[in-house]
């Protein structure tokens, strides 16, 4: 968790350079990308047990 933090400060630093960003679009933009890679694992997870589920029920009939 520490390195993804330390990616996403160096990213903001990068990225304020680049384009001028206010900070409040900026962390708007760094809390969006986190919440839907959060999101995006979760639902990947998810798929992944009812997968799982669904290949038990198949295998067990």
């Amino acid at each position: 968790m520490g390195i993804l933090r330390n990616l996403a400060k160096l990213s903001i630093q990068v990225w304020r350079r680049i384009d001028g960003i206010a900070s409040t679009e900026y962390i708007w933009h760094i809390f969006m990308r986190t919440f839907l890679r959060h999101v995006l694992v979760y639902f990947d997870q998810l798929a992944e047990k009812k997968m799982d589920e669904l290949m038990r029920m198949v295998c067990s009939s």
